[in-house]
């Protein structure tokens, strides 16, 4: 985000401003999800309100699922995003944050599995 302007001498001190953009970019995530949740919910008061329907529960429960899906890819996309500009000097001490990172990426695709199985099962 604003950390390249800080210190382009390109020494040790810069991851510290990696860490805390980072933390800037996951709370601006969370903030967009806990907007969409709650545009969500507001969509299925109204739809609720309007006709008590068993079809518009299911509309509500697959697009809710599909929202989840989305946030998930985002925080994909940021894992990705996040261990690529941590340290370039391509040694060995990079394939911890490449493990870790694929321990996410296996933990959000358990996580859209799980959903997708759900959705299957409402059907």
């Amino acid at each position: 985000m604003g950390y390249d302007s800080e210190d382009d001498d390109d020494d040790d001190d810069d991851d510290d401003d990696d860490d805390d953009d980072d933390v800037m970019m996951m709370m601006m995530m969370m903030m967009m999800m806990m907007m969409m949740m709650m545009m969500m919910m507001n969509l299925m008061m109204m739809m609720m309100m309007m006709m008590m329907m068993m079809m518009m529960m299911m509309m509500m429960m697959i697009m809710m699922m599909m929202m989840m899906m989305m946030m998930m890819m985002m925080m994909m996309m940021m894992m990705m995003m996040r261990h690529d500009d941590d340290d370039d000097d391509d040694d060995d001490d990079d394939d911890d944050d490449d493990d870790d990172d694929n321990v996410m990426m296996m933990m959000m695709m358990m996580m859209m599995m799980m959903m997708m199985m759900m959705i299957m099962k409402m059907i």
